[in-house]
């Protein structure tokens, strides 16, 4: 070891290994710097507070007693990179024999990045991708204060251009004539993986942009208490491709691995299902359709509401809505294809239809009833692979499974939902 140690560094590694120094001392001396890397390591994770990215240590926002994120920027801890000493260390462990897994649980390493040391060893004697600049990343993004802000900023203030257009606002951020953010890298990839890595989860930016929209639910959550339950019809759309329709898990003997080889997800076509259900159980419109690319359009909107029509009751004008026809308010999300088209078409025939808030499929029934039709297709595909040849068949087969206490017991959960809303 010292000798692959030496050759590794002209200098030894830090003073590490000597010419004359024996091999169990060595040995003790590795050992002291594995331990010292490892509680380095365990000292950056106790300071980033539960910021970690792959396992590793990674910037991470002050938060406040409050839960409120603070503006500062003096509560983010910087990624601490391993010492040169460490990899030439790891390196001649890997190069005497050592095998990956015991460098390690030794010294904390991945197995890829012990790898790619290894490989910039080979190709140009450094344990560096460039030996130049030593991978410091002082261009990295990490290190640019403006964009950390700029992002942190957004979630706090404005989550709802988190989930929608970000990027943009960045973009728009750079090209303000103040100047302040010129040359801010904003593209949606970069700010994808920061905003991650800051700790601001989807779910995370999901829960602000849901408290920034709590009088937008309170209104919805009003008006639908003001709608009497029967006359609702939710309607909403779904997909189901290769990723849906195999059982993602399997049984088998005990110390026994089930391999269960199928068809190839990637050979089942997507098909797309619109469905309209009503409060008292019944499917009121259903229609499949083969995606080759892409998704629904609008047109294929406005001809299932077509279709929809002779089943919705006829809404009157003026008239107290207990006095009102069943199925006759249309229930939608803000998906793309409900656009304008489609309001003005409901609008010529006399429909009423209602918008639910952006981001809340707790408040569409419809949501539930999907996720008991897609299991039941994998059941039934489990049964009769052969019905992935016929997808329309499969989509109206698994439609007939579903009973109306189901579909009653959505309505029941969204009542529910509305309920704690308004209290």
């Amino acid at each position: 070891m010292a000798v692959v140690a030496r050759r590794l560094s002209p200098r030894g590694v830090g003073g590490l290994c000597g010419g004359g120094v024996g091999w169990r001392r060595t040995r003790r001396r590795l050992r002291g710097v594995c331990r010292r890397a490892f509680l380095a390591r365990r000292v950056v994770k106790s300071l980033a507070g539960g910021g970690r990215v792959g396992g590793r240590p990674a910037f991470v926002a002050a938060r406040s007693r409050r839960g409120e994120w603070s503006s500062g920027w003096a509560g983010v801890t910087r990624v601490v990179m391993y010492s040169v000493e460490v990899r030439l260390v790891a390196i001649a462990m890997l190069r005497n024999g050592v095998a990956r897994h015991v460098i390690h649980e030794k010294i904390g390493v991945k197995r890829s990045t012990l790898k790619r040391w290894a490989s910039y060893y080979r190709d140009h004697g450094s344990p560096w991708r460039d030996p130049v600049h030593r991978n410091l990343h002082s261009s990295s993004c990490w290190f640019d204060n403006r964009l950390m802000l700029a992002l942190i900023s957004l979630v706090r203030d404005n989550p709802r251009a988190l989930l929608r257009e970000h990027a943009a606002m960045l973009a728009a951020m750079r090209d303000h004539p103040s100047g302040e953010f010129v040359g801010l890298r904003c593209s949606q990839s970069t700010v994808d993986l920061h905003m991650r890595r800051l700790g601001f989860t989807r779910k995370v930016v999901l829960r602000l942009f849901r408290e920034s929209l709590d009088a937008v639910r309170r209104a919805h959550a009003v008006a639908r208490a003001r709608i009497p339950r029967r006359c609702i019809v939710s309607v909403d759309e779904t997909h189901t491709d290769g990723g849906d329709v195999f059982r993602r898990y399997g049984r088998a003997l005990a110390n026994e691995r089930s391999r269960e080889r199928g068809r190839d997800p990637r050979s089942v076509p997507r098909t797309s299902t619109t469905m309209a259900v009503s409060p008292d159980g019944r499917i009121l419109g259903f229609q499949s359709v083969v995606v080759r690319d892409g998704g629904l359009k609008a047109a294929d909107w406005r001809l299932f509401l077509q279709l929809l029509m002779p089943k919705l009751g006829v809404y009157v004008p003026g008239r107290p809505w207990h006095l009102q026809a069943s199925n006759c308010v249309v229930l939608f999300d803000n998906a793309p294809i409900h656009n304008h088209l489609g309001d003005t078409f409901l609008g010529n025939n006399g429909v009423p239809f209602l918008r639910l808030p952006a981001y809340s499929p707790d408040l569409q029934p419809i949501e539930g009833v999907f996720n008991d039709l897609k299991v039941i297709i994998r059941n039934l595909v489990y049964v009769q692979p052969d019905l992935l040849d016929d997808p329309h068949l499969l989509q109206a087969r698994a439609a007939s499974f579903i009973t109306r206490r189901q579909v009653i017991g959505q309505f029941d959960r969204v009542d529910k939902v509305l309920e704690s809303i308004l209290v």
